[in-house]
């Protein structure tokens, strides 16, 4: 049964112009930005790397001086260039047998590790740790990896976040870290179980930045209690970079020609906020 979620009108986005999709255009891996608000950006900050790229491809494609700066515990640089020896000797093995299937496979996995050592190797960096709260053998803070970045000018930050429900520990420390941060690129997930959360990290991001896009992953349920969806991707641009004045949307999501259904062939979440 529905209830009436009275936090709903909080995430209401704002109107603004020359929205455009960095990522993946047929599936999951992109986000809808400003076209103005990108070219601010000197750093990608990417929490969670995992397997789809396609966001940084674009984002350095279009901002070629761009630094990117990984941090994902769950995948090694060590295995990926092992990895990519690997599949050239079975790559040159089925060539010669004729096994085009397999070759057509390896040719793709060779492409995807020499894509991860164009983004996070040098002269960009992979943190081979996870973030989080505390700082360890094992794990980094923002505020470390902040002093790290260290940028020279304020707002050149962006930060993309995909660490499977852990963002919300880390909401707090992102936001004290507001003037060096242009726009921050997110997925909430599991909404529903974290509903609390959610809320509390919403609330504490709008103090300083503005929603310009959200847009429902359907590759998770849809909360039908909430009727909203368990996991959501969401834009904020900093407000000291808005347009003055910008008024809310009146436009229902998905937006046509920028957003495409995190799983093809499933229809998309239809969101009226």
């Amino acid at each position: 049964m529905k209830q009436d979620w009275g936090f709903r009108h909080e995430l209401k986005p704002r109107d603004v112009a020359e929205l455009t999709r960095l990522g993946h255009p047929s599936g999951d891996g992109g986000y809808v930005v400003p076209r103005w608000a990108v070219d601010t950006t000197d750093v990608i900050l990417t929490l969670g790397i995992g397997h789809e790229w396609s966001f940084e491809e674009d984002l350095l494609r279009r901002r070629p001086g761009v630094s990117i700066v990984g941090v994902d515990h769950t995948l090694h640089a060590a295995s990926m260039r092992w990895s990519l020896r690997q599949a050239q000797v079975k790559h040159a093995v089925n060539r010669l047998l004729g096994r085009t299937t397999k070759v057509s496979r390896y040719e793709e996995r060779i492409r995807e590790y020499r894509l991860y050592e164009r983004l996070f190797t040098a002269p960009h960096l992979h943190i081979e740790k996870a973030v989080g709260p505390v700082g360890s053998a094992t794990t980094v803070t923002i505020d470390e990896l902040f002093k790290r970045l260290k940028p020279s000018n304020p707002h050149r930050v962006l930060v993309s976040m995909d660490i499977e429900g852990a963002e919300y520990d880390l909401v707090g420390a992102l936001v004290r870290h507001h003037a060096a941060i242009n726009m921050i690129v997110t997925e909430f997930h599991h909404v529903g179980r974290h509903l609390a959360q959610f809320e509390r990290s919403i609330t504490e991001i709008k103090k300083l930045f503005d929603i310009v896009h959200l847009h429902g992953n359907n590759c998770a349920p849809y909360n039908q209690d909430l009727d909203f969806p368990e996991v959501i991707e969401m834009t904020f641009v900093h407000r000291s970079l808005m347009p003055p004045d910008s008024p809310y949307s009146s436009l229902e999501r998905p937006l046509p020609g920028l957003d495409v259904a995190n799983r093809p062939g499933s229809p998309d979440y239809v969101l009226r906020i």
